[in-house]
């Protein structure tokens, strides 16, 4: 299946990286206060094909506790050290002319990064895009799960599947069927006696 790029950003994208301080504020509503990075990477992580690798571009050095480099098969967290996040988004990018740069997507509102990523042949997604891409896919649960290649038994919609586990009596729980009756010697006396 071919995705045209001019309807979805993704198609024919390799790469896929976001300038996560424009994302965290986006995600918080755009005041002054950020949403944490665990909030964005649970969430970001079944958008884009497996195929994909994403780096999550955050500026500084990690804080205390908060998950380093490689968070998940495909995804990493990169933080920029002592250089600004959108520099270390461009020496991702590599420089002009980058080989293969029109297979990298850089999701950014920084105007001037931007201008800076088309110069390389990179693409550019706004920050704006990326955060209805990942609503559409909670609404929708259009998300790929982990792990899991069908939905959980009762999640069909057509009730079909209750139905089948409601069919098997060796499924049902019932009281009494030993899961919560005691076995074993009574009460113990109490100690010192």
């Amino acid at each position: 299946m071919v995705r045209d790029r001019a309807k979805d950003p993704l198609a024919a994208t390799d790469r896929l990286l976001v300038d996560g301080n424009n994302a965290l504020h986006a995600l918080a509503g755009g005041g002054a206060a950020r949403a944490p990075v665990a909030a964005l990477i649970g969430r970001i992580r079944g958008l884009p094909p497996a195929s994909v690798a994403i780096d999550l571009v955050l500026d500084g050095a990690p804080e205390a506790g908060a998950p380093m480099e490689r968070v998940a098969s495909g995804m990493r967290i990169i933080h920029s050290g002592r250089i600004s996040a959108d520099e270390r988004i461009l020496a991702l990018v590599g420089h002009p002319p980058a080989d293969r740069a029109d297979r990298i997507l850089v999701v950014t509102n920084d105007q001037g990064l931007a201008a800076q990523v088309r110069g390389r042949g990179a693409r550019i997604a706004s920050v704006t895009w990326l955060l209805g891409r990942l609503e559409a896919q909670r609404v929708t649960g259009a998300a790929p799960s982990i792990g899991r290649p069908r939905p959980p038994l009762g999640a069909r919609h057509d009730g079909l599947a209750r139905k089948e586990a409601d069919d098997r009596p060796e499924r049902r729980w019932s009281p009494g069927r030993g899961a919560t009756t005691k076995r074993g010697p009574g009460a113990r006396p109490p100690r010192g006696r």
